[in-house]
């Protein structure tokens, strides 16, 4: 017993927090009841109350041709050039592209960097198309291998909405078609750039 004696006159913080840790998980559950549902802070009501949705806009889709694909090699530290490449070629993370839309004989350079599996446009044209409806952050850019035997650029909007649980359900138990309203709220639009490059 005198070493209780001794750690309840000496150390009486690490008594209190001892008591504190065994104690709170009893005592937090009688605090929440206690307090109320209506006093749940919003941000959580939302996240229960609402689940979040993308609504896609096609903004454009244009046909290109890809001249030259360059990009360096660190084991032979030489640049590699690859001529008419195809989407197989697009296997390092920063490269630079000769490139020309279908709808003119210009030659445009884009150079290209790969960060954490984020694109990121570091000289040139990025394939981006000029918008009037307000969008947010950077232009989110991809590449992908094509559908069809050309190579050709999408430009999109991507509408994130916070929706309402409760109307999702009871559309989804109905058999009907989501379309946003009232009840929905625009958080943000962002706009994305895919790439589809022909495959071999």
């Amino acid at each position: 017993m005198d070493w209780l004696l001794f750690i309840i006159t000496t150390k009486p913080l690490y008594i209190l927090l001892a008591i504190l840790f065994y104690t709170l998980p009893i005592i937090i559950p009688f605090l929440w009841i206690g307090l109320g549902i209506d006093e749940v802070p919003q941000k959580i009501k939302s996240f229960i109350r609402t689940q979040q949705s993308i609504e896609v806009e096609n903004i454009k889709k244009e046909s290109i041709s890809i001249d030259s694909l360059k990009s360096f090699n660190k084991l032979s530290n030489q640049f590699n050039v690859v001529i008419n490449p195809s989407y197989e070629d697009f296997d390092d993370s920063h490269f630079t592209i000769q490139w020309k839309k279908a709808s003119s004989p210009h030659v445009l350079k884009s150079i290209f960097s790969c960060d954490n599996g984020i694109w990121k446009c570091c000289g040139g044209f990025d394939g981006s198309q000029k918008v009037e409806r307000r969008v947010q952050g950077d232009t989110v850019i991809d590449f992908e291998p094509s559908s069809d035997s050309i190579s050709y650029i999408t430009n999109d909007i991507w509408h994130y909405f916070q929706c309402s649980r409760r109307q999702l359900r009871k559309e989804e138990k109905a058999g009907e078609v989501h379309r946003h309203g009232g009840r929905c709220q625009r958080i943000k639009s962002v706009k994305h750039v895919t790439w589809h490059i022909r495959s071999k």
